[in-house]
């Protein structure tokens, strides 16, 4: 049975025997877990101190063995963990053959440290690059920017040379254009996905395509966050002077919920956006999916998305900013974009593609039926096939 060692900082709820973990991380632990290569998992992630909430998933720790680091929500703050830090990685390096290490968890360069030799096998998946986050906060100053991102490089570079001598994983083409030039060669591309093979078993939702619905709903799943361009697209979804006839829903919650949801009634759309909060990802998230015709990525910045994928398993059309892999995986394997493609951070390209995608309803559900084909070819097991099939 093969040892297999995560990295990856899910906050995770430790408690008498398992820990809770939020449902999106749970899908990943058990898909590790159902894999066919018979894996023996254990998790290296920092803790909560939050309660347990609903859409927490419990993880038996029979089934995945945990080892725990302190609470930390950012580098600075995991700066003060280091010896935690230190004493976790060596554990696992010591329990594990195989490290799965989502980069760039603080300090994950320890790993490379103790695989010096080249004894087992590392892979580090790149889910971001941190400095173009740092960087595109613009609610920071410029002074405060450049401190930040002059602090963290160090950090960075450390665990991209502990990358190159081992394996690179990277999350899309616009994650590897983002690597230093020495891995650019080196890192394969893999897309992540939360859908797995089930969920491509079931019956596609029949929509009528004759006309417009007495109401086009409109979805975004997001985390309320700065560069998620949500104020983009509440001031698109207003000029576009198509809120009469639609109803734009947004499921998520985050640091910005309260101020987006003032700025939809101080724009007087307040009545045509509903909130829904947090969704469980699973069925309930699943049901609103498949409840809605549009599905819209407004971010300004993105290595995904996976939404982008989620949505596009259940037919609905999707406009997207042109970030992360969302060309890639809306486009068919002649190049045909299935979907609508607009500039990050442009209000009047995001109103137009809603102006046109209401006007020709008909024509957009067709180009979208597609979705679900594009969709099935990026399922969760089999980026973990290929996650595992690093290093032979």
């Amino acid at each position: 049975m093969k040892k297999v060692c995560l990295y990856c900082n899910w906050k995770v709820k430790p408690s008498v025997d398992g820990f809770y973990i939020e449902g999106v991380h749970a899908t990943y632990l058990n898909a590790f877990l159902d894999n066919s290569r018979r894996c023996e998992i254990f998790l290296l992630s920092n803790v909560s101190n939050l309660p347990v909430n609903i859409s927490d998933v419990f993880i038996e720790y029979k089934k995945v063995h945990l080892i725990s680091l302190p609470a930390f929500s950012s580098y600075i703050s995991a700066i003060k963990c280091i010896f935690d830090i230190y004493s976790g990685v060596k554990r696992a390096y010591d329990s594990a053959e195989f490290f799965y290490i989502r980069t760039p968890e603080p300090f994950s360069w320890l790993f490379g440290m103790h695989n010096f030799l080249g004894h087992k096998v590392m892979n580090y998946h790149v889910a971001s690059n941190p400095l173009n986050v740092i960087w595109g906060d613009k609610q920071k100053s410029c002074l405060s920017r450049s401190i930040r991102y002059g602090f963290f490089l160090p950090e960075y570079f450390l665990i991209m040379f502990s990358a190159y001598f081992n394996h690179i994983t990277c999350n899309g083409y616009y994650a590897k254009k983002n690597l230093p030039f020495f891995l650019k060669k080196k890192a394969r591309v893999l897309i992540e996905s939360t859908k797995v093979k089930a969920d491509f078993e079931g019956e596609v939702i029949v929509r009528d395509l004759s006309s417009n619905p007495e109401c086009v709903k409109i979805l975004v799943v997001t985390r309320f966050f700065p560069a998620k361009g949500l104020d983009v697209l509440l001031k698109a979804f207003s000029e576009a002077q198509v809120y009469e006839r639609c109803k734009l829903i947004i499921a998520g919650d985050g640091p910005e919920f309260n101020s987006i949801k003032k700025m939809a009634v101080d724009i007087g759309i307040g009545s045509r956006v509903e909130f829904m909060g947090h969704i469980k990802n699973g069925p309930d998230l699943n049901e609103l999916y498949n409840q809605c015709h549009f599905f819209i990525n407004p971010s300004l910045s993105e290595t995904g998305p996976r939404v982008l994928l989620e949505a596009m398993a259940y037919n609905l059309y999707c406009i997207s900013t042109d970030v992360g892999y969302a060309r890639y995986v809306l486009s068919d394997d002649e190049g045909n974009i299935h979907g609508r493609i607009i500039n990050p951070g442009s209000v009047n390209e995001m109103a137009s593609a809603i102006l046109e995608a209401v006007n020709n309803f008909p024509e957009c559900m067709e180009i979208a039926s597609q979705g679900r084909m594009l969709s099935e070819r990026f399922t969760l097991e089999s980026f973990i096939e290929n996650i595992l099939s690093v290093g032979g």
